[in-house]
């Protein structure tokens, strides 16, 4: 009697497990990766190490010789240390602010903005953007402010 219910407990926790794997399957998609977080958790002084890193980086873009292909692209040269550390995928001037791209799907960047003083240009959600929360606090000294955001996608 013992050895039945020993097989019908062990049965059981089998068909779960094959249960459970077939359930997981078709939830995660089979082979999606796990979600990535596109923007990381900044203290303040790394918040005003990037915005200062930026206000750098696009002085001397500003001042640079540009590829004529990529007018707008900041050379990695110039992002500084702070920049550098986040491994963006690239810099670019947005109308004399900074958007660094960390994450990129489907064709819709994702990262860190900096919105500097001197831009006559103001960010916004709307047209371009679908994200634009500001990351800085009150506390924060920098010459700029920093925020999380997201490109609009764009239409094909």
């Amino acid at each position: 009697m013992l050895a039945k219910t020993w097989c019908v407990a062990v049965s059981i926790v089998l068909a779960l497990g094959v249960v459970a794997a077939t359930v997981s399957s078709f939830t995660t998609g089979g082979q999606e990766e796990p979600p990535r977080k596109a923007v990381p958790k900044l203290d303040q002084a790394q918040r005003e190490a990037i915005v200062a890193a930026a206000n750098t980086a696009i002085g001397k873009h500003l001042r640079a010789e540009r590829k004529k292909d990529a007018t707008d692209n900041i050379d990695a040269a110039f992002w500084g240390e702070a920049i550098s550390k986040l491994k963006p995928i690239r810099v670019w001037n947005d109308r004399v602010n900074v958007a660094i791209v960390l994450f990129v799907k489907e064709g819709v960047e994702e990262g860190l903005y900096v919105s500097i003083p001197i831009s006559s240009y103001a960010a916004g959600l709307g047209d371009r953007f679908a994200l634009m929360t500001r990351l800085g606090t009150e506390q924060d000294k920098s010459f700029g402010t920093l925020y999380h955001y997201k490109a609009q996608p764009t239409s094909k």
